[in-house]
């Protein structure tokens, strides 16, 4: 029975293109280490499978360092940018495509930086 549940959660991962780690795990990741280990595993499955990791919470720069060690691909939080209105969003993101840049209103975007994978 277990076999063919994880078989199950493997077919629907197919359609899956983020994982979003829960801010329980990523708040206290710097200090806590059954927490950094909970993240690291979501990210390496995450990657095994082909997923992209997407880390909520990110509150400051130690966060956001962790983040990085862990491979984890993108961050979201006060730490990264605060929310600005989507008018100001939308703005942004025709000046920045017309750059040809990958970040969305200056890594803002409700709060969701949409850049590359950290610099590995």
């Amino acid at each position: 029975k277990v076999h063919g549940q994880a078989l199950q959660i493997g077919e629907r991962a197919q359609s899956v293109d983020f994982l979003k780690i829960d801010g329980r795990f990523v708040r206290d990741v710097v200090h806590d280490p059954a927490n950094r280990a909970m993240v690291g595993s979501i990210t390496h499955i995450g990657h095994v499978m082909g997923i992209h990791t997407i880390a909520e919470f990110v509150e400051n720069q130690a966060i956001l360092d962790q983040l990085r060690t862990l491979r984890v691909d993108y961050a979201q939080g006060f730490g990264v940018g605060r929310p600005v209105p989507l008018s100001q969003c939308l703005r942004s993101l025709d000046l920045e495509t017309e750059q040809g840049t990958k970040t969305v209103a200056n890594g803002q975007a409700g709060n969701l930086r949409f850049q590359p994978t950290f610099s590995q």
